[in-house]
């Protein structure tokens, strides 16, 4: 027995139905994840400002071009979703209306675009701050390794004088020395005179 025609003709159409709506989510799904991820990005942005992992203009300017660029991407997601519930509806009344297509297109490549350029930026913040840190520790260590050698010279200096604690030399130079006369006593002998 062959199947009737309007049983092929349902089985078609529900097919393409399914088709149309695996690839309007799949589009939707990219702008979704786009603003998800930038946002998260915002936030480790923030984050990195609050460690104060940012040092310099240079590490600055770069941060401020990711967080512009994360919030563009944002924003023109949003547009995006705009857009599309536009188009969808110009295509309910006229199934011959593409000319928004193309428009929807650039705003697919604008965001692609601004997305690549802030994660280019959070990747440059991560090596110029990865740099510094390494730049850091170097004059640490070097700073360390200066402080050593002259607490090696304080300690010997001031282990030097240990030999003069000998009880022997101690005597010699009692003995050598004259006798030391109190200044106070003195002047008080002075005045009574």
């Amino acid at each position: 027995m062959k199947p009737d025609n309007s049983e092929q003709i349902q089985k078609r159409v529900a097919y393409y139905s399914n088709l149309v709506n695996a690839w309007i989510q799949s589009r939707m799904e990219l702008d979704k994840t786009l603003i998800t991820i930038s946002s998260a990005g915002i936030g480790f942005l923030v984050a990195l400002l609050s460690y104060k992992v940012i040092d310099g203009w240079g590490m600055f300017t770069v941060f401020v071009m990711a967080l512009i660029a994360f919030f563009l991407t944002i924003w023109t997601c949003i547009g995006i979703f705009k857009e599309n519930s536009a188009y969808i509806g110009k295509l309910i009344e006229n199934p011959d209306a593409t000319s928004e297509q193309s428009r929807l297109n650039k705003l697919d490549k604008r965001a692609q675009i601004l997305f690549s350029v802030a994660m280019a930026c959070v990747l440059a913040i991560g090596v110029m701050a990865a740099i510094s840190q390494f730049e850091n520790k170097a004059k640490e260590a070097q700073k360390m390794s200066v402080d050593k050698k002259g607490t090696q010279r304080k300690t010997q200096d001031s282990i030097a004088g240990l030999g003069g604690l000998n009880p022997n030399v101690i005597e010699k130079n009692q003995s050598a020395a004259p006798p030391k006369t109190d200044t106070n006593t003195q002047k008080s002998d002075n005045t009574k005179k």
